[in-house]
């Protein structure tokens, strides 16, 4: 992303390539346009900050509406504010999806061993009626379902 500024000032934020072709289309631009060339028309990259840490569950990162010039670069800052209630909810259920859907697929893969005809031995079935049941429970789970525990089956 670029910045078109007069100095310090900046006069439109995003800017593209694209926009500066627009607007001098009088010029023919190598197909590089170096950062000397850009900054001769007065166009900058925008570096980003770093996403400061944050759990994407309860937060969202919030871009600044404008860059600044820090250290002779151009960046854009971000802060993290709480997301709204109905956010967190919609996280939650979708997250709940998720979990139930990989649920489902895991239990249809491991159907084949509670067959009546199946090879193994009634060890290895129970074993893996154990673990069948263990993802039934997920949902049951403390934390459920941002933090799930995930039954692991040797077998």
């Amino acid at each position: 992303m670029y910045l078109l500024c007069n100095g310090e000032e900046v006069i439109e934020y995003p800017y593209s390539i694209k926009k500066l072709k627009q607007d001098n289309p009088t010029i023919s631009f190598p197909s590089h346009i170096s950062d000397e060339l850009l900054a001769s028309y007065g166009v900058y990259f925008v570096n980003p900050s770093e996403v400061p840490e944050h759990d994407a569950n309860t937060h969202n990162c919030v871009w600044d509406s404008s860059p600044t010039l820090t250290d002779g670069s151009w960046v854009i800052g971000a802060s993290i504010v709480e997301k709204s209630q109905e956010e967190k909810d919609e996280v939650v259920s979708q997250t709940a999806a998720m979990v139930r859907d990989q649920r489902s697929r895991l239990l249809s893969n491991s159907d084949w061993t509670q067959l009546a005809d199946c090879q193994l031995t009634d060890t290895q079935k129970a074993s893996w009626a154990t673990y069948r049941q263990q993802l039934r429970d997920i949902s049951d789970q403390d934390g459920f379902p941002l933090s799930v525990e995930w039954p692991v089956h040797g077998g």
